[in-house]
């Protein structure tokens, strides 16, 4: 039986299928030039602690960078976040998740192809990230689950309100949206 991380890097494998295929919506054959998908990484700069979320994506990226490279997509990390005081280049740099992967060149949203939200945060410059959609770039946002508005008692005060405008700003920004499993789809559907 494979660990929980393994479990996930096998889900992520099958996002990335997902999003080649959305990548290509409309092209005819697969590009002759290497795809380059940005993966918005901030929160790895803003997290003090790293949660099973951040644990899980960074095992993601560890493992899911090389598989694609031999596949012809270029996964490189990328921040898209509103002005702030945050260096965020340093930050990464000191991060003890995500390495490898964070020493890669970060990328400009507008050099992607696509870009990937897995673990996001309110930071985000999601107008930047609709303008971008909106131009033809696939922004392709992860929903891990929706607990927050289901079960707002177990998360701190203010958590279904700072969640709920996570969201709502998430799918403003989302070109496309997928689900960890079918039962968060419905719940969202759901709302």
């Amino acid at each position: 039986f494979p660990s929980l991380v393994s479990l996930q890097v096998l889900i992520y494998r099958r996002l990335f299928k997902l999003l080649f295929k959305v990548v290509l919506v409309g092209k005819d054959v697969v590009p002759k030039k290497q795809l380059i998908v940005g993966l918005e990484v901030a929160n790895y700069a803003r997290s003090t602690i790293s949660t099973g979320i951040q644990r899980i994506i960074s095992g993601f990226h560890d493992d899911v960078s090389t598989f694609w490279e031999a596949r012809g997509i270029s996964l490189l990390p990328l921040v898209c976040q509103k002005p702030s005081d945050y260096d965020f280049r340093h930050l990464l740099k000191s991060s003890k998740l995500g390495q490898p992967f964070l020493s890669k060149t970060l990328c400009e949203p507008g050099e992607c192809d696509a870009i990937l939200l897995l673990d996001i945060d309110n930071g985000i410059d999601f107008l930047r990230l609709r303008r971008l959609a909106d131009s033809g770039i696939p922004v392709v946002a992860l929903i891990h689950d929706v607990l927050p508005l289901l079960y707002p008692n177990w998360f701190i005060e203010g958590g279904r309100r700072a969640f709920q405008l996570f969201l709502q700003q998430t799918l403003f920004a989302a070109s496309q949206l997928i689900t960890t499993t079918e039962k968060v789809r419905r719940d969202i559907l759901n709302l």
